[in-house]
């Protein structure tokens, strides 16, 4: 970006030169029209973040235990990874009862989903 800068106001300094041409005074390979450097910055929008919509606890929940193969096993970004387990985690102090999940139940997913939900419901009624 620097030497981008550099060569621009280097440009910008030969044009403004009394008694010099626009063309004697810009290398053929310098030579920019006024379009070109307007479209340079504008051209890629830079964007922060995932386009993708925020998951809610009870999502991830479902994620982390019913997803197959395992994310604890094959995660590899290792800050989603850290953040669904604190989620989890923290998702755990809000059942009641406890959980047990049993991997082999024909219902498992459900028992999976039945769980989060009940644990992001617990969330909600203690912030109100």
């Amino acid at each position: 970006m620097n030497r981008t800068l550099t060569e621009r106001v280097s440009q910008l300094e030969r044009q403004g030169d009394v008694g010099q041409s626009h063309t004697a005074s810009t290398p053929p390979g310098l030579a920019v029209t006024p379009q070109e450097s307007c479209t340079d910055a504008s051209s890629a929008p830079k964007s922060c973040g995932s386009k993708a919509l925020p998951k809610g606890p009870a999502a991830i929940w479902f994620e982390w235990y019913a997803k197959t193969p395992r994310m604890w096993d094959v995660c590899s970004d290792r800050q989603k990874k850290s953040a669904y387990k604190h989620t989890v985690n923290y998702m755990k102090l809000f059942l009641p009862n406890g959980f047990e999940l049993d991997p082999s139940a024909p219902d498992y997913c459900d028992q999976v989903l039945r769980t989060g939900i009940e644990a992001e419901a617990g969330q909600v009624f203690r912030r109100e």
